[in-house]
């Protein structure tokens, strides 16, 4: 089944203008489910692309992350031809600065049904049916900025969590235009030319062991930035879902996660002389770290 897409909600949003024009005053969200763990984070690898948002374990009981209207209720009884999900029983509601809050694995939609505007930290459901498999106190959480086309890292409007942890840079290698190899971890000569580099890099919380993607990655030579991954917003290209980076090299054609878990950082242009290479992983809360080599470009 294919996931949610920017287009469906863009649908979605046109056949509920009229709701538009009840006045939504736009604040700070708060976290849909009390106690919440976060088992996949926005920007990190799935089985079919990226993660829209985020993947939340805590109390069953799911919530408003805000004031909003309701925006449409993705039901498995409703039969929504044309709107396959793997969200199972989902609530969409739209905010002001044309936000979308997105709750999916929601065990029913009943208490939410006829429902038109809502206040923060009301209660929608209780988890528990999604492609998930029916596994419980597991909730889908997704922002949509509506007016850039993007889905938006919600950590940018949620409370922070407790977070003393670096992220763990596990390997870094270049790949040369002729598709040959080269581990940062054995330096080595290298010929001068253009390099893609792919960084395997982790991250975990101080209270969750769950291994997961950093939000920013950066890579610098001789001391300058070259190339920065920041995960704050994700948008279709090319078929694929890809975050906007400086410069800006992801254009679809080239996933963003290669087949073994690398993050595809970008392209770095290597002159001859001694070359410094830094890449650098930092997380929401600023923990950072940085894995430094040094090669000789002939």
């Amino acid at each position: 089944m294919k996931p949610v897409t920017l287009k469906h909600v863009f649908i979605l949003t046109a056949a509920a203008v009229f709701f538009s024009l009840i006045p939504v005053h736009t604040e700070a969200l708060e976290w849909p489910v009390v106690k919440p763990e976060i088992k996949s984070q926005f920007g990190q690898e799935t089985a079919y692309s990226v993660e829209r948002g985020l993947i939340l374990e805590g109390e069953p009981t799911v919530r408003t992350a805000g004031d909003g209207i309701l925006l449409t209720i993705i039901s498995e009884s409703s039969n929504m031809t044309g709107f396959p999900s793997t969200l199972g029983n989902a609530v969409l509601m739209s905010h002001d600065d044309g936000l979308v809050s997105i709750y999916g694995n929601l065990k029913d939609t009943n208490r939410i049904s006829g429902r038109v505007q809502i206040e923060k930290n009301t209660v929608l459901s209780t988890t528990g049916k999604t492609a998930w498999g029916n596994r419980e106190n597991i909730c889908i959480f997704q922002i949509m900025d509506q007016k850039q086309e993007v889905f938006l890292n919600p950590l940018l409007l949620l409370p922070p969590v407790e977070d003393n942890r670096s992220p763990v840079i596990k390997n870094v290698f270049l790949e040369s235009a002729s598709g040959q190899v080269f581990e940062t971890g054995n330096p080595r000569r290298l010929r001068s030319g253009t390099y893609k580099i792919y960084a395997l890099i982790t991250d975990t919380y101080t209270r969750n062991p769950v291994e997961l993607a950093p939000f920013r990655i950066s890579v610098i030579i001789n001391g300058i930035e070259s190339i920065s991954v920041p995960f704050e917003t994700l948008r279709e290209t090319g078929g694929m879902l890809v975050p906007k980076v400086t410069p800006p090299y992801l254009d679809g054609t080239v996933p963003l996660y290669n087949k073994d878990g690398f993050i595809y950082a970008g392209d770095v242009s290597l002159t001859r002389g001694r070359t410094e290479i830094t890449v650098s992983a930092r997380d929401f809360s600023g923990n950072e770290r940085a894995s430094v080599v040094m090669v000789q470009v002939d």
